[in-house]
């Protein structure tokens, strides 16, 4: 059997410098040049945060996309390297990539390899992804997305959004107990509020742009707040709004329920509730706040 991958912390000229911060920078080197060492790689993209010129150390993923020559034959060796990784580097746990063929590139309707959330597993490569891909045009090696993957349109992009809002996001808001968690509040009102103008003006907007949005579209103040402090803002333990809170139990048909189903959504949605009556206040705010803004977005 032959030795686990490790990975190389020399920065071979070929990968393109990202970050000023030299801790991501050597995230980011390691992992390329291992992952070229383990696969055909064409290219290794950025998108999200890193890409938008909104990431925050320690707080945003690194969300990466591999170009491949030809698929992936041993997916253990993969997997492996990414846990050898997250064993040496604190901010590796972030780091999520997806495993795409260069002549699977075109389809958006087809599922992935993926590394994200310490697990492997498949998924699309949606439009949101592939509009993020376009605006950032951001390679760490090989060729930029603007040379291999086609554009997509703002009826891909304004059909994706309709059908993720409706399919996924507005049956969520009947659960109770996936709102208890950090990130269904933050990605519940930054994806509603990106929703809306992309839904609007075609345009694709941060996330740090969403939050800074969401008071004009209605959104509870407090949990704005609350989610500006930890996502930017010095890190502090969440506080009771002072407002007085009659705690409610979630319903049996609730207990149980898995929130990893979306994309996005992993492990990070396990529950953690250090302060249980402002997280119980703070989700039947959200929720409340995402349904509505869904069912206007969408005329339901």
């Amino acid at each position: 059997m032959s030795a686990p991958p490790t990975w190389i912390c020399a920065r071979p000229s070929s990968i393109h410098r990202m970050t000023s911060d030299e801790a991501v920078q050597l995230l980011l080197d390691g992992f390329v040049a291992s992952v070229c060492g383990l696969l055909p790689v064409r290219a290794v993209w950025v998108h999200g945060s890193l890409a938008l010129g909104d990431f925050q150390v320690g707080r945003s993923d690194f969300d990466l996309i591999a170009v491949l020559d030809g698929p992936i034959v041993d997916p253990e060796a993969l997997c492996a390297l990414h846990r050898s990784l997250e064993k040496t580097d604190p901010l590796a746990e972030k780091l999520h990539c997806s495993y795409m063929q260069v002549d699977q590139l075109a389809d958006a309707s087809l599922r992935h390899p993926t590394w994200a959330q310490q697990r492997y597993f498949d998924r699309p490569v949606g439009a949101v992804t592939r509009r993020e891909l376009a605006l950032g045009d951001r390679s760490l090696f090989g060729p930029p997305p603007s040379s291999l993957l086609s554009a997509t349109t703002d009826e891909e992009l304004a059909a994706f959004i309709r059908d993720d809002l409706e399919h996924f996001w507005y049956p969520a808001t009947r659960k109770l107990t996936p709102w208890y968690t950090d990130i269904w509040v933050d990605l519940g009102l930054i994806t509603v509020a990106r929703a809306a103008v992309t839904l609007t003006t075609g345009h694709l907007i941060t996330k740090q742009a969403a939050l800074s949005l969401l008071p004009s579209l209605g959104a509870p103040q407090s949990v704005v707040t609350d989610i500006h402090h930890r996502r930017y803002g010095t890190p502090t333990r969440a506080t009771a709004p002072t407002q007085h809170v009659t705690p409610t139990q979630p319903t049996a048909s609730t207990q149980g329920t898995s929130p990893t189903r979306h994309p996005t959504l992993g492990r990070d949605a396990a529950l953690a509730l250090p302060s249980p009556l402002w997280r119980l206040r703070r989700g039947q705010l959200a929720r409340s706040f995402v349904r509505r803004q869904i069912a206007d977005l969408l005329d339901l």
